[in-house]
This record gives C-alpha cells, sequence and structure tokens, in this order.
C-alpha cells in the first residue's frame, strides 16, 4: 500500500530537483534591472537651514512644561530659532507651526511639520506671520510646549 506511494513521492523529488535550479537559472535571468533614481535640480537655498538669528536679536519667547525642560524661541519675520535652555533632552521632539492653535494635548489639523529638533539649537523657516510654535514629543505621543509667536 505504501510502496506506489513512495514511488511516486520519489518521482515528484527528482523532478523537482531538476527543474527548480533550472527555473530559478532563467528568472535571475529574465530580471528587469532595477530602476536609477534621477538627480534632481540643486537649489543652494533649499539645501541649507536658514542662518541663525544672531544673539540678542528677534523676539523672545519661553517655552515651558510644567515637569521638565524649557526652551526659548527667538523668531522675526522669517525665522525662528529654538533653543533648549535647560532639563533633559525629550526622545523624537518635533517642532510644528499652527496658524489657529486649538490648544490642549492634541495637534490642530492644520499644523505644519518644521522639524526635528536634534541637539540643543535649530533654526527653522516661519511660515506665516502670525501663530503657535508648538513643541510634540512622537515617542510619548502628546504636545510638549507651545507658545503663540506675533509678528510686530
Amino acid at each position: 500500500m505504501n510502496t506506489p506511494l513512495r514511488r511516486r513521492h520519489a518521482a515528484w523529488i527528482t523532478a523537482l530537483a531538476l527543474v527548480l535550479p533550472i527555473a530559478f537559472a532563467a528568472a535571475i535571468a529574465t530580471r528587469q534591472a532595477p530602476a536609477v533614481a534621477r538627480e534632481l535640480a540643486f537649489e543652494p537655498r533649499a539645501a541649507h537651514a536658514p542662518e541663525p538669528l544672531p544673539a540678542g536679536q528677534g523676539e523672545l519667547a519661553l517655552l515651558q512644561r510644567a515637569d521638565g525642560p524649557r526652551w526659548q524661541a527667538r523668531h522675526d519675520a522669517t525665522r525662528i530659532t529654538i533653543a533648549q535652555l535647560d532639563g533633559e533632552e525629550t526622545p523624537d521632539l518635533l517642532a510644528y507651526w499652527t496658524p489657529h492653535d486649538a490648544g490642549g494635548d492634541k495637534l490642530s489639523p492644520d499644523a505644519v511639520l518644521l522639524g526635528p529638533l536634534h541637539g540643543r539649537e535649530r533654526t527653522f523657516a516661519r511660515p506665516a506671520a502670525d501663530g503657535a510654535l508648538v513643541l510634540f514629543s512622537l515617542a510619548h505621543g502628546e504636545v510638549v510646549a507651545r507658545a503663540t509667536l506675533e509678528a510686530r
């Protein structure tokens, strides 16, 4: 009873041992070349971050969390420089700009990502005249601090 099944199994294994390497070699030989990324036009201004505000220039706003670090934001009409003053670095900290600050622990739907805050100081281009700067911790999923910045 088992002998016919064993013969059939041996025939299939032998056929697969012959066919699979040939099919693999054929598939490798007929595959298409990977897509090559084309170079983008180089814009020197877009490649570099805005220049930081010199010390003492711009208006000053303080952002503070009740139980932790403090940040200062110096800003003028075109840029914002954010610096951490004290406390431990918050993990995965992102800076957002929103023209209509709703407050609370959530980001407003019209918030625009300025970028990540790595290190102690970073400068971003300012998207609009009036609005709010919101610091959001991606690791904790919460708004860490916020400040309303008005242009004068």
